[in-house]
């Protein structure tokens, strides 16, 4: 009986691991003609949090405040996401956030914070954010947050993409395997 149990808590770890990696294909498969811009005042873990992007988005562009973000955002207009951290220099992710919804009310902004004070977080709120996620963060913590977006705003991936076999997608808008 013993025996049974081990290898039943075996099949449900395995098949837990297998719906997991279908949920991040799945995900992928929406979010990877998305472009999005990242703000980040911190090198190390802006290259640590970039790398994992890339494994989701076609395009990330990278910004070290506020300010360059929100210059890039307006001389842009092909983001679709905006990721940012709350605490940086020149111009903090809240002003940030805040100078965007003048600009944009729609685009999905999440913000990737080490900051769990209740102030910030009701601004960021108030401000209109789709997640606020705490550093340090996990890579389950940010495909949860994702889903939620892209069912939230319903990204049509459809016109563009054609599933083929062996798990390959060819975006047709951009001749790209």
């Amino acid at each position: 009986l013993s025996k049974f149990f081990l290898l039943y808590n075996q099949t449900t770890l395995v098949t837990r691991e297998i719906m997991q990696v279908d949920k991040l294909r799945n995900l992928i498969k929406h979010t990877k003609n998305l472009n999005i811009l990242y703000v980040e005042d911190n090198l190390e873990v802006q290259t640590q949090t970039a790398k994992m992007l890339q494994s989701f988005f076609n395009e990330i562009c990278i910004a070290n405040n506020g300010r360059i973000a929100l210059e890039l955002f307006v001389n842009n207009n092909s983001y679709h996401i905006l990721i940012t951290d709350i605490k940086m220099p020149i111009l903090d992710g809240l002003g940030f956030i805040e100078a965007i919804r003048k600009i944009n009310k729609k685009i999905p902004i999440i913000v990737l914070s080490a900051h769990d004070n209740k102030d910030y977080f009701l601004k960021t709120i108030n401000a209109g954010i789709d997640g606020y996620i705490l550093k340090p963060y996990t890579l389950g913590q940010i495909a949860n947050t994702l889903t939620h977006i892209i069912e939230k705003y319903e990204f049509d991936i459809n016109k563009e993409i054609i599933e083929l076999d062996f798990d390959f997608i060819w975006n047709k808008k951009q001749n790209q395997l």
